[in-house]
């Protein structure tokens, strides 16, 4: 602002500059940078920091559910009909997630044919039981020629199971491990008395 020498007035001398296309740009890098490029879910490192992030600001008596699942006999069928139907698969199935979840829950691909999803804020760990069955019923789907597409899929909650992610991976997990374990294409929530990997009985397969 500059006082005009020959009058009372002031002059306003003012710059503006457009950073609307700089500020584009810079969505679209962060973007690319956490989202899994095939499917469009989170990647691993932005799901888990998210998660973990809410998990740190929650309380007790906050609930959620972490869900963990991967697609059914995903390698076989990947190399009997190549890697571009498996690579299908992978995009319907996280369509299919996508589908299921509200504008609060996460939904990350953590790598190969595993997903996880993180339903926040829930109301109580008896009432999503209806709803997870019912996640576990869309992600059946029939597949022309080649069959059905099953998941299984491991849930645990939030705070019942534990308060960290990493506590919460693990029982997820062992949770998944025992669907495969005893027969594909359904849920397992956990509880202690579940099996882990390499507990499992001579023979039991």
């Amino acid at each position: 602002m500059l006082a005009d020498p020959y009058s009372s007035d002031v002059r306003l001398f003012m710059m503006t500059l457009d950073i609307d296309q700089e500020k584009r740009t810079e969505l679209k890098v962060r973007s690319r940078m956490e989202h899994d490029g095939m499917t469009g879910l989170l990647n691993r490192e932005t799901f888990i920091a998210r998660v973990s992030r809410i998990l740190k600001n929650s309380t007790p008596p906050k609930r959620h559910a972490l869900i963990m699942l991967d697609i059914d006999e995903f390698k076989k069928h990947n190399d009997q009909y190549g890697h571009p139907y498996g690579d299908q698969v992978i995009r319907e199935t996280a369509r299919f997630i996508k589908g299921f979840l509200r504008k609060t829950d996460l939904c990350g691909r953590m790598g190969g044919d595993e997903f996880m999803v993180f339903l926040n804020d829930i109301s109580s760990e008896e009432e999503m039981i209806p709803r997870i069955d019912m996640f576990c019923q869309i992600l059946k789907h029939p597949d022309g020629e080649n069959g059905e597409i099953t998941c299984s899929l491991g849930v645990v909650f939030y705070p019942r199971d534990g308060r960290t992610f990493q506590e919460l991976y693990q029982k997820a997990d062992t949770a998944l491990y025992d669907v495969k374990r005893t027969g594909r294409g359904n849920y397992r929530i956990y509880s202690p008395d579940l099996k882990r990997k390499g507990e499992e009985e001579p023979g039991a397969f």
